[in-house]
């Protein structure tokens, strides 16, 4: 399975910093889905963490060994908890809540959380009430230098055919799987009310995104007036988004 959503930002940090530090660190990667959650942010150390002052870790759990290093000043990004939450979310059996679980009890009181929204801060406080406030803080994601506003329109119309979107249209872009737990059905019933609020006839919502878990009741929420408003990309590569 080739890396996606923040597996893929994970395997691009851990290249980006091995470039800037001038060290060779090695990612494993998985030939399945649960092998991947475990094994693909694995960081092969080629030397020993007594030299080390800090410890982060943007996915997996806190390594052993670094937990056993008390002069460590250990950090962990969250990104999302709503998986431990609402499990019923969730295919059974699977991996990610297996996962999820071992990272939280890995974070030590003394340790730092860094979540990439407030509502994840909220989240993470709500799962771990007992775990310090002062020590989680919200740290926003940013967008890689390859995503900047296209002025080619000739690409810009060739992407527009491809999708199916007329030439005139305005339309609002989501970038997600499609599964219940990122709440693409509230985002749905929002665009029918804008739609019928506003008369907008030019105004499109385009679902991009892997069909996973229940993705039926994201295609159901999608019937009625405005299905055909609403369309779905499927799966896109960085160059295509």
């Amino acid at each position: 399975m080739a890396p996606r959503g923040i597996l893929l930002d994970c395997s691009s940090l851990l290249g980006r910093l091995a470039e800037g530090v001038g060290r060779k660190l090695g990612v494993g990667i998985g030939k399945r889905f649960s092998d991947a959650l475990q094994r693909r942010t694995a960081i092969l150390w080629d030397g020993d963490l007594r030299c080390c002052q800090v410890f982060h870790t943007p996915f997996s759990a806190i390594a052993p060994a670094a937990r056993r290093a008390p002069h460590l000043a250990q950090f962990v990004t969250i990104h999302d908890v709503t998986t431990l939450l609402h499990p019923e979310w969730m295919p059974a059996p699977a991996p990610v809540v297996a996962h999820q679980r071992a990272l939280m009890q890995s974070i030590s009181p003394a340790g730092w959380v860094l979540c990439d929204s407030d509502h994840t801060r909220n989240e993470f406080l709500r799962y771990c009430p007992k775990h310090p406030q002062e020590q989680v803080r919200t740290v926003y994601l940013a967008a890689g230098d390859e995503f900047r506003p296209c002025k080619d329109e000739g690409r810009i119309k060739l992407i527009r055919r491809k999708n199916g979107v007329p030439e005139e249209a305005v339309y609002f872009l989501s970038v997600c799987t499609l599964e219940l737990r990122k709440n693409l059905t509230a985002a749905i019933k929002a665009f029918r009310s804008v739609i019928e609020q506003e008369n907008a006839p030019d105004l499109y919502l385009l679902l991009g995104g892997a069909r996973t878990f229940a993705w039926e009741e994201v295609l159901a929420a999608a019937e009625g007036a405005v299905r055909d408003r609403i369309i779905f990309t499927g799966r896109g590569s960085c160059n295509r988004l």
